[in-house]
Protein backbone atom coordinates (compact mmCIF):
# COMPACT_ATOMS: atom_id res chain seq x y z
CA UNK A 1 0.00 0.00 0.00
CA UNK A 2 1.51 3.44 -0.66
CA UNK A 3 1.42 6.62 0.95
CA UNK A 4 -1.18 8.77 2.37
CA UNK A 5 -1.50 11.89 3.84
CA UNK A 6 -2.82 10.70 6.84
CA UNK A 7 -0.64 8.56 7.02
CA UNK A 8 2.62 11.00 6.23
CA UNK A 9 1.39 12.89 9.50
CA UNK A 10 0.91 10.03 11.53
CA UNK A 11 4.76 8.76 10.68
CA UNK A 12 7.26 9.12 13.53
CA UNK A 13 9.56 6.29 13.97
CA UNK A 14 12.82 6.43 11.63
CA UNK A 15 13.16 4.69 8.47
CA UNK A 16 12.13 4.34 4.96
CA UNK A 17 8.27 3.78 3.75
CA UNK A 18 7.99 3.20 -0.03
CA UNK A 19 4.99 4.76 -1.93
CA UNK A 20 5.56 3.64 -5.56
CA UNK A 21 7.96 3.27 -8.79
CA UNK A 22 10.55 3.90 -6.44
CA UNK A 23 9.41 7.30 -4.38
CA UNK A 24 10.27 6.83 -1.12
CA UNK A 25 9.01 8.77 2.57
CA UNK A 26 12.29 9.52 4.52
CA UNK A 27 11.70 10.08 8.40
CA UNK A 28 15.04 11.02 10.71
CA UNK A 29 15.34 10.48 13.51
CA UNK A 30 14.70 14.14 14.36
CA UNK A 31 11.72 13.50 12.97
CA UNK A 32 11.97 15.53 9.67
CA UNK A 33 10.22 14.22 6.70
CA UNK A 34 11.40 13.88 3.08
CA UNK A 35 10.56 12.94 -0.26
CA UNK A 36 13.55 10.22 -2.55
CA UNK A 37 13.22 8.42 -5.26
CA UNK A 38 15.67 5.59 -5.71
CA UNK A 39 16.48 4.42 -8.93
CA UNK A 40 19.50 3.07 -10.96
CA UNK A 41 21.32 5.76 -13.12
CA UNK A 42 24.41 4.30 -15.21
CA UNK A 43 24.85 0.79 -12.97
CA UNK A 44 24.70 3.04 -9.15
CA UNK A 45 21.11 2.50 -7.43
CA UNK A 46 20.82 6.52 -6.30
CA UNK A 47 18.58 8.08 -3.66
CA UNK A 48 17.32 11.15 -5.73
CA UNK A 49 16.12 14.48 -3.25
CA UNK A 50 12.34 14.67 -4.28
CA UNK A 51 11.51 17.17 -1.73
CA UNK A 52 10.57 17.65 2.33
CA UNK A 53 7.35 17.43 3.45
CA UNK A 54 5.18 19.46 4.36
CA UNK A 55 6.73 21.81 1.95
CA UNK A 56 6.45 19.50 -1.02
CA UNK A 57 3.26 17.60 -1.28
CA UNK A 58 2.43 13.99 -1.59
CA UNK A 59 1.21 15.29 -4.88
CA UNK A 60 4.03 17.41 -6.05
CA UNK A 61 6.58 14.65 -4.58
CA UNK A 62 4.61 12.18 -7.27
CA UNK A 63 5.42 14.68 -9.98
CA UNK A 64 8.19 15.43 -9.66
CA UNK A 65 9.22 12.18 -9.31
CA UNK A 66 7.96 10.85 -12.36
CA UNK A 67 10.03 13.97 -14.06
CA UNK A 68 13.18 12.59 -12.92
CA UNK A 69 12.30 8.87 -14.36
CA UNK A 70 11.49 10.54 -17.39
CA UNK A 71 14.70 11.98 -17.89
CA UNK A 72 16.66 9.20 -16.36
CA UNK A 73 14.73 7.00 -19.17
CA UNK A 74 15.61 9.50 -21.96
CA UNK A 75 19.65 9.41 -20.33
CA UNK A 76 19.30 13.31 -19.73
CA UNK A 77 19.56 12.99 -15.97
CA UNK A 78 23.40 14.44 -14.58
CA UNK A 79 24.03 13.52 -11.39
CA UNK A 80 27.43 15.32 -11.35
CA UNK A 81 25.09 18.27 -11.30
CA UNK A 82 22.68 17.07 -8.21
CA UNK A 83 26.10 16.45 -6.51
CA UNK A 84 27.56 20.16 -6.84
CA UNK A 85 24.66 21.51 -5.27
CA UNK A 86 25.44 19.98 -1.75
CA UNK A 87 27.01 22.68 0.02
CA UNK A 88 29.96 22.38 1.92
CA UNK A 89 30.16 21.70 5.87
CA UNK A 90 31.67 25.38 6.37
CA UNK A 91 28.67 26.81 4.42
CA UNK A 92 26.48 25.02 6.50
CA UNK A 93 28.17 25.71 9.93
CA UNK A 94 27.80 29.57 9.01
CA UNK A 95 24.29 29.04 8.39
CA UNK A 96 23.78 26.76 11.76
CA UNK A 97 25.48 29.99 13.15
CA UNK A 98 23.34 32.63 11.50
CA UNK A 99 20.33 30.92 12.67
CA UNK A 100 21.14 29.54 16.57
CA UNK A 101 23.40 32.45 17.74
CA UNK A 102 20.69 35.01 18.08
CA UNK A 103 19.06 32.58 20.91
CA UNK A 104 22.29 32.49 23.15
CA UNK A 105 23.00 34.52 26.06
CA UNK A 106 25.82 36.54 24.72
CA UNK A 107 28.32 37.74 22.46
CA UNK A 108 31.11 36.03 24.06
CA UNK A 109 29.44 32.25 23.05
CA UNK A 110 28.48 33.35 19.63
CA UNK A 111 32.63 34.66 19.25
CA UNK A 112 34.13 31.49 20.79
CA UNK A 113 31.71 29.35 18.58
CA UNK A 114 32.97 30.60 15.63
CA UNK A 115 36.96 30.61 17.01
CA UNK A 116 37.01 26.84 18.12
CA UNK A 117 35.54 25.80 14.56
CA UNK A 118 37.86 27.92 12.98
CA UNK A 119 40.56 26.53 15.04
CA UNK A 120 39.75 23.20 15.22
CA UNK A 121 36.66 21.62 12.52
CA UNK A 122 36.93 23.90 9.34
CA UNK A 123 40.92 23.28 8.55
CA UNK A 124 39.69 19.20 8.47
CA UNK A 125 35.81 19.17 7.49
CA UNK A 126 35.41 23.57 6.37
CA UNK A 127 35.97 22.37 2.36
CA UNK A 128 34.41 18.94 2.75
CA UNK A 129 30.67 18.29 0.67
CA UNK A 130 28.28 18.05 3.66
CA UNK A 131 26.80 14.80 2.08
CA UNK A 132 30.29 13.46 1.80
CA UNK A 133 31.30 13.51 5.53
CA UNK A 134 31.65 10.39 7.15
CA UNK A 135 31.72 9.07 10.90
CA UNK A 136 35.44 8.19 10.27
CA UNK A 137 36.11 11.68 9.24
CA UNK A 138 34.67 13.10 12.56
CA UNK A 139 36.32 10.39 14.82
CA UNK A 140 39.42 11.79 13.24
CA UNK A 141 38.63 15.20 13.49
CA UNK A 142 38.08 14.67 17.37
CA UNK A 143 40.58 12.19 18.21
CA UNK A 144 43.70 14.61 18.40
CA UNK A 145 41.77 16.96 20.65
CA UNK A 146 39.57 14.25 23.01
CA UNK A 147 41.51 13.24 26.02
CA UNK A 148 43.75 16.31 26.39
CA UNK A 149 41.32 19.12 25.64
CA UNK A 150 38.46 17.64 27.33
CA UNK A 151 35.89 20.56 27.43
CA UNK A 152 36.71 21.86 23.89
CA UNK A 153 35.84 18.40 22.88
CA UNK A 154 32.53 18.42 24.44
CA UNK A 155 32.10 21.53 23.03
CA UNK A 156 32.87 20.46 19.49
CA UNK A 157 31.05 17.71 19.60
CA UNK A 158 27.44 19.71 19.79
CA UNK A 159 28.62 22.16 17.41
CA UNK A 160 29.13 19.54 14.73
CA UNK A 161 25.71 17.24 16.19
CA UNK A 162 23.66 21.24 15.89
CA UNK A 163 25.41 21.37 12.08
CA UNK A 164 24.46 18.17 11.01
CA UNK A 165 21.02 18.71 12.60
CA UNK A 166 20.66 21.85 10.26
CA UNK A 167 21.84 19.74 7.52
CA UNK A 168 19.41 16.60 8.41
CA UNK A 169 16.28 19.62 8.05
CA UNK A 170 17.19 21.11 4.72
CA UNK A 171 17.25 17.11 3.66
CA UNK A 172 21.28 17.23 2.37
CA UNK A 173 22.52 14.36 4.88
CA UNK A 174 20.76 11.01 5.43
CA UNK A 175 22.22 10.45 8.95
CA UNK A 176 24.18 12.40 11.12
CA UNK A 177 27.97 11.46 11.69
CA UNK A 178 28.15 12.93 15.08
CA UNK A 179 25.72 11.36 16.69
CA UNK A 180 26.69 10.53 19.95
CA UNK A 181 25.02 7.37 20.41
CA UNK A 182 27.01 6.48 16.84
CA UNK A 183 30.52 7.33 18.11
CA UNK A 184 30.46 5.76 21.56
CA UNK A 185 33.13 3.15 21.88
CA UNK A 186 35.03 5.05 19.14
CA UNK A 187 36.27 7.74 21.23
CA UNK A 188 37.75 7.31 25.17
CA UNK A 189 34.94 7.93 27.55
CA UNK A 190 35.23 11.10 29.37
CA UNK A 191 35.61 11.40 32.57
CA UNK A 192 32.80 13.80 34.77
CA UNK A 193 34.91 16.75 35.68
CA UNK A 194 33.08 16.64 39.24
CA UNK A 195 35.64 19.33 41.04
CA UNK A 196 34.52 22.18 42.59
CA UNK A 197 35.52 25.52 42.66
CA UNK A 198 37.83 26.41 45.54
CA UNK A 199 36.26 27.94 48.61
CA UNK A 200 37.87 28.44 52.13
CA UNK A 201 35.45 27.68 55.41
CA UNK A 202 32.58 29.96 55.34
CA UNK A 203 34.48 31.14 59.18
CA UNK A 204 37.15 32.53 57.23
CA UNK A 205 35.67 34.57 54.63
CA UNK A 206 35.15 37.04 56.58
CA UNK A 207 39.45 37.33 56.45
CA UNK A 208 39.09 36.72 52.75
CA UNK A 209 37.11 39.76 52.54
CA UNK A 210 39.52 41.69 54.36
CA UNK A 211 42.07 40.75 52.16
CA UNK A 212 40.37 42.15 49.35
CA UNK A 213 39.41 45.18 50.81
CA UNK A 214 42.75 45.99 51.35
CA UNK A 215 44.83 45.02 48.63
CA UNK A 216 46.48 47.17 45.73
CA UNK A 217 44.06 45.83 43.39
CA UNK A 218 42.67 47.85 41.29
CA UNK A 219 39.13 49.87 42.76
CA UNK A 220 37.21 47.93 39.80
CA UNK A 221 38.10 44.38 41.16
CA UNK A 222 37.82 45.15 44.54
CA UNK A 223 34.40 46.66 44.21
CA UNK A 224 33.25 43.90 42.21
CA UNK A 225 34.58 41.07 44.36
CA UNK A 226 32.72 42.90 47.41
CA UNK A 227 29.59 43.42 44.86
CA UNK A 228 29.43 39.18 44.33
CA UNK A 229 29.84 38.90 47.97
CA UNK A 230 26.85 40.55 49.28
CA UNK A 231 24.57 39.79 46.23
CA UNK A 232 25.75 36.15 46.01
CA UNK A 233 25.40 36.18 42.18
CA UNK A 234 27.69 34.33 39.46
CA UNK A 235 30.95 35.72 38.76
CA UNK A 236 29.72 37.05 35.19
CA UNK A 237 26.33 37.80 36.44
CA UNK A 238 27.97 40.40 38.64
CA UNK A 239 30.93 41.35 36.35
CA UNK A 240 28.38 43.12 34.14
CA UNK A 241 26.40 44.57 36.42
CA UNK A 242 24.66 48.04 34.78
CA UNK A 243 23.63 51.15 36.38
CA UNK A 244 20.16 50.97 34.85
CA UNK A 245 19.82 47.55 36.13
CA UNK A 246 20.00 49.60 39.83
CA UNK A 247 17.68 52.50 39.31
CA UNK A 248 16.04 53.79 40.95
CA UNK A 249 18.62 53.18 44.03
CA UNK A 250 16.14 53.97 46.51
CA UNK A 251 14.18 50.85 45.92
CA UNK A 252 17.58 49.17 47.17
CA UNK A 253 16.68 46.18 44.14
CA UNK A 254 19.18 44.78 41.69
CA UNK A 255 16.83 43.22 38.81
CA UNK A 256 19.43 41.20 36.78
CA UNK A 257 17.76 40.29 33.25
CA UNK A 258 17.26 36.79 32.31
CA UNK A 259 19.70 36.92 29.45
CA UNK A 260 22.44 37.66 31.63
CA UNK A 261 21.90 34.46 33.77
CA UNK A 262 22.99 31.39 33.82
CA UNK A 263 19.32 30.12 34.22
CA UNK A 264 17.88 32.54 31.79
CA UNK A 265 15.11 34.11 33.85
CA UNK A 266 15.34 36.91 35.66
CA UNK A 267 16.73 37.71 39.04
CA UNK A 268 15.69 40.60 41.53
CA UNK A 269 18.49 40.84 44.10
CA UNK A 270 17.45 42.64 47.45
CA UNK A 271 20.38 45.14 48.30
CA UNK A 272 21.51 45.13 51.97
CA UNK A 273 23.07 48.49 53.56
CA UNK A 274 26.85 46.68 52.91
CA UNK A 275 25.73 46.33 48.97
CA UNK A 276 24.05 50.04 48.91
CA UNK A 277 27.55 50.97 50.00
CA UNK A 278 29.45 49.37 46.85
CA UNK A 279 27.55 51.20 45.12
CA UNK A 280 28.14 54.23 46.28
CA UNK A 281 32.01 53.91 45.89
CA UNK A 282 30.99 52.59 42.32
CA UNK A 283 29.60 56.13 41.71
CA UNK A 284 33.87 57.26 41.12
CA UNK A 285 33.77 54.64 38.74
CA UNK A 286 30.92 55.88 36.39
CA UNK A 287 31.73 56.30 32.53
CA UNK A 288 29.45 55.93 29.04
CA UNK A 289 29.57 51.89 29.28
CA UNK A 290 27.07 52.21 32.00
CA UNK A 291 28.80 49.04 33.89
CA UNK A 292 28.97 49.50 37.13
CA UNK A 293 32.80 48.04 36.96
CA UNK A 294 34.10 48.89 33.99
CA UNK A 295 37.76 47.43 33.43
CA UNK A 296 40.28 50.36 33.76
CA UNK A 297 42.23 48.95 31.16
CA UNK A 298 39.33 48.42 28.24
CA UNK A 299 36.01 49.90 29.58
CA UNK A 300 34.43 46.42 29.48
CA UNK A 301 33.51 44.05 32.29
CA UNK A 302 36.63 43.11 34.23
CA UNK A 303 37.61 39.72 32.64
CA UNK A 304 36.80 36.53 35.39
CA UNK A 305 40.96 36.22 34.55
CA UNK A 306 41.87 39.66 36.51
CA UNK A 307 39.50 38.79 39.41
CA UNK A 308 41.42 35.09 39.75
CA UNK A 309 44.73 36.82 39.37
CA UNK A 310 43.92 39.30 42.20
CA UNK A 311 42.70 35.86 44.55
CA UNK A 312 46.16 34.95 43.47
CA UNK A 313 48.32 37.36 44.39
CA UNK A 314 46.83 37.41 47.86
CA UNK A 315 47.99 33.64 48.14
CA UNK A 316 44.56 32.45 47.75
CA UNK A 317 45.65 29.94 44.79
CA UNK A 318 43.68 26.94 44.74
CA UNK A 319 42.06 27.87 48.33
CA UNK A 320 39.06 30.50 47.52
CA UNK A 321 37.71 31.52 43.77
CA UNK A 322 35.10 34.12 42.56
CA UNK A 323 32.54 31.41 42.64
CA UNK A 324 33.29 30.04 45.79
CA UNK A 325 31.92 33.20 48.12
CA UNK A 326 28.40 31.31 46.62
CA UNK A 327 29.65 27.88 48.32
CA UNK A 328 30.98 29.87 51.71
CA UNK A 329 27.14 31.96 51.87
CA UNK A 330 25.65 28.24 51.51
CA UNK A 331 27.44 26.75 54.32
CA UNK A 332 26.97 29.39 56.52
CA UNK A 333 23.53 30.02 55.87
CA UNK A 334 22.74 25.79 56.33
CA UNK A 335 24.87 25.95 59.65
CA UNK A 336 22.87 28.99 61.09
CA UNK A 337 19.41 27.20 59.98
CA UNK A 338 18.26 29.50 57.45
CA UNK A 339 15.59 28.33 55.04
CA UNK A 340 16.77 25.87 52.48
CA UNK A 341 14.16 27.46 49.87
CA UNK A 342 15.50 30.75 51.14
CA UNK A 343 19.05 30.28 50.26
CA UNK A 344 18.73 28.81 47.36
CA UNK A 345 16.39 31.80 46.19
CA UNK A 346 19.26 33.81 46.96
CA UNK A 347 21.43 31.65 44.80
CA UNK A 348 19.21 31.76 42.13
CA UNK A 349 18.28 27.95 42.51
CA UNK A 350 14.99 25.91 41.85
CA UNK A 351 13.55 24.31 44.37
CA UNK A 352 11.32 21.21 45.05
CA UNK A 353 9.71 19.83 41.81
CA UNK A 354 7.39 21.20 39.27
CA UNK A 355 4.17 21.35 41.38
CA UNK A 356 5.68 22.53 44.06
CA UNK A 357 7.15 25.31 42.57
CA UNK A 358 3.77 25.82 40.49
CA UNK A 359 2.26 26.77 44.30
CA UNK A 360 5.65 28.84 45.23
CA UNK A 361 4.24 32.06 44.18
CA UNK A 362 6.37 34.75 45.67
CA UNK A 363 10.14 35.62 44.99
CA UNK A 364 10.16 35.79 48.94
CA UNK A 365 12.02 39.58 48.97
CA UNK A 366 11.43 40.35 52.42
CA UNK A 367 12.54 37.16 53.72
CA UNK A 368 15.70 37.21 51.11
CA UNK A 369 16.91 40.25 52.13
CA UNK A 370 16.60 39.86 55.93
CA UNK A 371 18.93 36.72 55.18
CA UNK A 372 21.29 38.79 52.57
CA UNK A 373 21.33 41.55 55.62
CA UNK A 374 22.49 38.81 58.24
CA UNK A 375 25.50 37.91 55.91
CA UNK A 376 26.42 41.33 54.63
CA UNK A 377 26.86 41.96 58.68
CA UNK A 378 28.85 38.80 59.27
CA UNK A 379 31.11 39.28 56.24
CA UNK A 380 32.37 42.43 57.37
CA UNK A 381 32.18 41.25 61.26
CA UNK A 382 29.77 44.18 62.39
Amino acid sequence: MGLTHAKIRSLTRAGRYGDAQGLHLRVSAGGTKAFILRKVVDGKRRDIPVGTWPDTSLAAARMKAAEIRLTIERGEYQPEAQEKKAPTFKEIALETHAVLSPGWRNEKGRRVWLQRMENHIFPRLGSKKIDQISRADVIECLSPLWTERRETSRKLLQYLNSVFRMALAKNLIENNPANTDALRGALPRLPMNRENLPAVRWQEFPSVYEAVETSKASLASKLCFAWVSFTLVRGGEGRGAQWEEVTPLEERLWRVPGSRMKTGKPHNVPLSDQAMQILNKAEALRDESGLLFPSPMTGRPISDATMMIMLHKLGLKGRMSVHGTRSCFRSWAYDQGKPREISEAILSHSTGDLVERAYIRTSALELRARVLSEWGAFVVGS
